[in-house]
């Protein structure tokens, strides 16, 4: 006897995928718009110097992002456990304390950054750095220690039912 693997597609099953691959992709694309379209924004009104300080920022702040990034992806699944058993009061315990060490993981990066700012700036460009560009150094390490706040969050509100609605307001927002 042959054993043979065919596909099946579900109708149903098909189409909610396809919903949330919609949802996904319209958060990604104001992802996008918000990072490069404040780019180009930039690049028009302040000029070419400005936008290279603004990318070049932006560049070495992933730093910081990605340390607080791995964090989040590892408290991800306890999140959605205590979502999906409904232990509203375990998950905001929880919540508060992924919140405190994702911020704090970030700032022990970001803050002798913000500190030592323009040394850095010259050790890492020497005399090419762009226009101002210890301040878009330290206004983007503002950003992403702020933005180290909504991770957990983002998971908690993502683990519930109504996904596409969230997917939608964000992408609003952004």
């Amino acid at each position: 006897a042959q054993v043979g693997c065919r596909p099946r597609f579900h109708r149903a099953l098909v189409g909610e995928m396809l919903r949330f691959f919609a949802g996904g992709s319209l958060v990604s694309i104001s992802n996008d718009l918000k990072y490069h379209g404040t780019e180009l924004i930039v690049n028009r009104f302040a000029g070419v110097g400005f936008n290279a300080a603004w990318r070049l920022a932006d560049r070495f702040c992933t730093i910081p992002h990605a340390l607080a990034g791995d964090f989040q992806v590892a408290f991800t699944p306890q999140i959605m456990k205590l979502k999906a058993a409904g232990n509203i009061r375990a998950l905001t315990v929880f919540l508060a304390v992924s919140e405190r060490m994702s911020f704090t993981l970030t700032w022990i990066v970001a803050f002798p950054v913000f500190l030592f700012a323009p040394d850095l700036v010259r050790l890492w460009l020497g005399d090419n750095a762009p226009p101002q560009m210890v301040e878009f150094l330290r206004a983007m390490l503002v950003f992403f220690l702020f933005d180290a706040l909504t991770g957990p969050l983002h998971v908690a509100i993502t683990s519930a039912r109504r996904v596409m609605h969230y997917q939608i307001g964000i992408s609003v927002v952004m």
